[in-house]
């Protein structure tokens, strides 16, 4: 097996591939531990461990892999868990697409408000060639969730991670948008 490089990228597959017809292979998500600390993916709608957990439509539920914990936050739907809740994923639930990385911070920023997010987001743009892993733990006065048609979560702490993804890279890692 490879050795790790801190910060090194693994990919399965690519983000669109689960709603293309890819739904039922990948990495399972204790095996994901293999590859990185970090990360993010798309569950299996069709796995047998979404079956046995009551998240038999598990298209829209999101990975996030935070210090090697693998959580599941739910898309809602059919996936057997109210939009947004969040748990630890069945280690042996697939993923048809995971992006995971060694993270190994290699600098830090302090961000105050959304002018250190824009702050942030240019330097990502600085680096138009680069793939660049970010973590932001934080408490915020309000977050708005996308995937909840705007629903507004209000004084929450916790933590953001994501991949800044090259605009050139966009059709094989996912968004092109600097600050992903």
């Amino acid at each position: 097996m490879v050795i790790p490089i801190p910060n090194d990228i693994f990919q399965y597959s690519v983000p669109s591939a689960p709603f293309s017809g890819l739904q039922d292979a990948g990495p399972t998500a204790s095996a994901l531990t293999n590859h990185g600390t970090y990360g993010i993916g798309i569950f299996c709608p069709n796995s047998n461990a979404n079956a046995n957990s009551g998240h038999e439509n598990a298209g829209n539920d999101t990975l996030i892999l935070l210090d090697s914990t693998a959580y599941r936050v739910s898309g809602g739907g059919g996936s057997g868990g109210k939009k947004g809740a969040v748990s630890v994923a069945a280690p042996e639930a697939g993923l048809p697409f995971a992006m995971v990385t060694p993270f190994a911070p290699t600098c830090r920023s302090a961000i105050n408000g959304l002018n250190g997010i824009e702050a942030l987001e240019n330097e990502f743009k600085e680096m138009p060639n680069s793939y660049v892993s970010f973590r932001i733990k934080a408490r915020f006065e309000s977050v708005l969730l996308e995937r909840d048609d705007g629903e507004v979560v209000r004084d929450v702490e916790g933590t953001i991670f994501g991949f800044a993804v090259p605009v050139w890279a966009a059709p094989v890692s996912g968004k092109g948008d600097p600050g992903l």
